[in-house]
């Protein structure tokens, strides 16, 4: 079983990102939405939606509410479980940062790849301050990854 202190290190990607992903997704509202017209709220992830047509405030509520959620699961739950959370939700919101970056270009584009290529550093990063090593094929297939 891992350590409380290694456990931490593996929520460490899903919340960066997730800020990131909410920020991003702020930011990117139109100057209606910002004037109260919260119906202009643009946002892929249905369940997200939801929570910003009803405001900013509520969204940035019920994303504390989701990141304390999946940050008590990683430090409690099943080693495998942990460790397929904190890969999935990473990648889920490096994905869902990276969608709002190429309607700004090419520049948006290449930010895009950059916060892709971010995730998957920090990602690595935080696995090894974790002492997570998925040495073989077994150990990627026994926390879901093939």
């Amino acid at each position: 079983m891992m350590k409380q202190t290694r456990r931490a290190w593996l929520c460490l990607p899903a919340l960066l990102l997730c800020c990131c992903d909410v920020s991003i997704t702020l930011a990117s509202q139109s100057q209606a939405f910002w004037a109260g017209a919260f119906n202009a709220a643009e946002e892929g992830n249905p369940l997200a939606l939801v929570f910003l047509l009803l405001g900013p405030w509520v969204f940035v509520a019920a994303t504390i509410v989701w990141a304390l959620a999946f940050s008590a699961v990683i430090l409690i739950g099943h080693r495998s479980l942990a460790l397929a959370l904190s890969f999935g939700l990473t990648i889920g919101h490096a994905l869902g940062t990276a969608f709002w970056l190429p309607r700004h270009g090419l520049v948006g584009f290449a930010a895009a790849i950059i916060v892709l290529a971010a995730a998957r550093q920090i990602l690595n990063w935080s696995w090894a301050k974790a002492d997570v090593r998925l040495d073989s094929v077994a150990d990627a297939a026994s926390v879901g990854f093939l």
